[in-house]
């Protein structure tokens, strides 16, 4: 069941450019894109894993749809934040499920595939940097001069 829906038209340019969404009036050329989206597990402090579900296929929907709600990807240099892109060494989305129909046949086909490793090294680094956080030594009010 999905948490939150996200539901707007997009343009290949929102006038920085960037594809993006835009306000209504529509353009002609504007194209709707619906994404629904669950949250699968809570990864450290600061991210999600999240479980996205499209009923349009629009160039870069997800990535957009999450930035745009204040929930970029990490590792994405398109649309993340500067602190989202540092936190994985490439754009941490995958698709873990692909149904289609068969052009020919008609029948219906799916595909999984789990985790690449290096996104599930990164997931695990957040759980564990959640779980065992580094700690700050306070510093000392004695100049360093004076310590010895």
């Amino acid at each position: 069941k999905p948490r939150w829906v996200a539901s707007n038209h997009l343009v290949d340019d929102r006038g920085d450019g960037l594809r993006g969404s835009i306000t209504p009036p529509f353009p002609p050329f504007a194209k709707r894109a619906k994404t629904a989206f669950s949250s699968l597990e809570r990864v450290g402090k600061r991210a999600n894993l999240v479980e996205a579900r499209l009923e349009t296929g629009r160039t870069h929907q997800v990535r957009i749809h999450l930035s745009e709600g204040g929930l970029p990807i990490l590792g994405d240099t398109r649309y993340g934040s500067p602190a989202s892109q540092r936190m994985a060494p490439r754009l941490a989305l995958h698709a873990a499920v692909l149904g289609v129909d068969h052009p020919v046949t008609g029948e219906r086909m799916r595909f999984t595939c789990g985790l690449p490793d290096d996104i599930e090294q990164t997931r695990r680094s957040l759980l564990h940097a959640h779980k065992n956080p580094v700690r700050k030594r306070k510093k000392s009010k004695i100049p360093k001069k004076r310590r010895a």
